[in-house]
């Protein structure tokens, strides 16, 4: 499970992490067909959305408190979404993989919720990038560790999803000055040209086939109830019985 959100609440916090969140939103745009998604579901990261194309957009917290902003119950993690099979049309991971002892298993979790031609979103720091270079200086309580995007791929490839689009993002340096990030804007096309290997991170675009052939590891996760993992068409009423909250699309008034 998530074991911390310190990162995603300074994120949400301070200019760096506006100013990434900004650039990652923009790449995941650029990437994601524009096309119709009814649901759209974003796990974490409250500082940028990423589901300007989806009908129903819902954001996924943490299980601890009530968000004051949105008034969205945090009501699960990553490695148990609270989808019913092939019940989200888009569902993005903004810098989720980090935090989990288990990144194989949320990437599992995510190939298993997704609709056919449903789409995932994957964003992650690079292992090489200037965000890495930062975390021997200031380790980031929760953070298990960075995984490269070539091993994200291989992954995706193993669940069967076909990957149909990848970008290095944010060559800047991670300072919390905001008047210093934006005089170095002009860094981020100068690091696509030249030094696209030191981004500080990647986002990383998969869709899952009409009829995918899953490998066999996920063929053997036990059958999901869907009782207990509804429809994502009747998943509100479920998860305010079984966690004893109930989730709300983004922008709705309480």
């Amino acid at each position: 499970m998530l074991r911390d959100e310190s990162m995603h609440k300074s994120f949400d916090e301070g200019p760096l992490g506006r100013q990434l969140s900004a650039v990652v939103s923009s790449a995941v745009a650029k990437l994601v067909p524009d096309r119709y998604f009814k649901i759209g579901v974003q796990v974490g990261l409250r500082a940028g959305f990423f589901l300007q194309q989806a009908e129903q957009a819902y954001l996924l917290l943490d299980n601890h408190e009530q968000d004051p902003q949105t008034q969205i119950i945090q009501i699960g993690s990553p490695e148990r979404l609270p989808f019913g099979r092939n019940g989200v049309d888009l569902l993005v991971l903004p810098f989720v993989l980090e935090y989990s002892q288990s990144p194989h298993r949320v990437i599992r979790e995510a190939c298993e919720v997704l609709a056919p031609e449903g789409y995932l979103a994957i964003c992650g720091f690079n292992p090489w990038g200037a965000w890495a270079v930062r975390r021997f200086f200031r380790r980031e309580e929760g953070m298990v560790g960075f995984l490269s995007a070539g091993r994200i791929q291989d992954w995706i490839k193993l669940l069967g999803l076909e990957l149909k689009g990848a970008q290095m993002r944010f060559y800047r340096p991670p300072i919390s000055n905001e008047k210093v990030l934006e005089r170095m804007k002009f860094l981020e096309h100068a690091g696509d040209r030249w030094w696209p290997t030191l981004a500080g991170c990647y986002v990383l675009v998969a869709k899952k086939k009409s009829f995918i052939g899953l490998s066999a590891s996920v063929r053997q996760l036990p059958k999901r109830s869907n009782q207990n993992r509804p429809l994502t068409a009747r998943w509100s009423q479920s998860c305010a019985r079984t966690h004893d909250a109930r989730i709300r699309p983004l922008g709705a008034k309480p």
